[in-house]
């Protein structure tokens, strides 16, 4: 229970004791260079504690990321025992910028993450089927208005619902992840992106099972305004593969209405997924869905 209490400790951070009106920014230039022409203005830097935008963008088609959605689902393939083919799917979540240092070159950001993800069944009394929980710390980094980069670590623990356990019996792999990641985001055009990053899991829990790498890419395309003032458009395909499954690959592909309020976006939309259980006590497990369901960045 204790990964619980962190997640919750996060959120709570997050939601209650962060308002928008806490976030303070303060100022420091350096001092004049007498070989600076009058004309010419000097290098400045700012630091901002809590910003309330992020210098790296989200991969939104990701199935994984830490978010706030609920999502109704429809399986057409599962490979997981004793489960149906209609699931809820939950995940409560966020990334908090800590501190951010910006000039007129360059910004970092130095970010936490933290989440829950949740699946349960449907047609056996709402059963949790399993959970994940998520945290990470990462440094972003933003050169332009085009390129973004991070690099931090990322754990993901993995647990199986005690509903689902009682009545199949199954155990735990102790599936528990720990790793290295860097990526990097490039706005190629206006609304769009792509994006590519590699992990390197340096603490993995199943020696027998577990691998260290894993590969992800992805295209995005939104537009914020595509049909009225504060309703958009957006589309976006992630594809990710990791060692452990023999580098199959994982497809997600997601399209909907978005909705832009300062820094936070509401998505309502569709998914569909192939590939791996996104839970990682069933990694060995393939699946293959459509979901409809509502995703909030904050």
């Amino acid at each position: 229970m204790p990964d619980i209490a962190l997640y919750i400790l996060l959120l709570t951070i997050y939601l209650l004791y962060i308002p928008s009106s806490l976030a303070q920014t303060t100022g420091s230039t350096t001092a004049a260079n007498p070989t600076i022409s009058s004309t010419e203005k000097p290098e400045t830097s700012s630091y901002t504690f809590f910003p309330q935008d992020q210098l790296y963008p989200i991969y939104i088609a990701n199935p994984l990321r830490s978010t706030f959605s609920a999502q109704a689902m429809i399986f057409d393939k599962t490979s997981i025992a004793n489960t149906s083919k209609k699931r809820f799917d939950l995940k409560v979540g966020a990334k908090l910028g800590i501190l951010r240092r910006s000039s007129r070159n360059r910004s970092w950001q130095l970010t936490l993450i933290g989440g829950f993800h949740g699946q349960f069944d449907i047609d056996h009394a709402e059963d949790n089927i399993g959970w994940d929980g998520l945290y990470g710390l990462s440094i972003d980094v933003r050169e332009n208005s085009q390129f973004a980069y991070r690099l931090g670590l990322h754990h993901t623990s993995s647990h199986i619902g005690d509903e689902l356990a009682e009545r199949t019996g199954r155990q735990r792999i102790n599936y528990t992840r720990q790793e290295t990641r860097l990526g990097a985001v490039w706005s190629f055009a206006h609304h769009w992106q792509s994006y590519a990053e590699i992990g390197w899991g340096h603490d993995l829990r199943n020696d027998k099972f577990q691998k260290p790498w894993r590969a992800e890419l992805g295209i995005q395309y939104e537009h914020p305004h595509y049909f009225f003032q504060k309703l958009g458009f957006y589309t976006a395909l992630d594809l990710s593969s990791y060692e452990e499954s023999n580098w199959d690959i994982n497809t997600t592909i997601q399209v909907g209405v978005v909705s832009k309020f300062h820094e936070r976006r509401w998505r309502f939309g569709m998914e569909y997924y192939d590939g791996r259980s996104q839970i990682g006590e069933f990694f060995q497990d393939s699946e293959n869905y459509i979901g409809v369901g509502l995703w909030i960045d904050i």
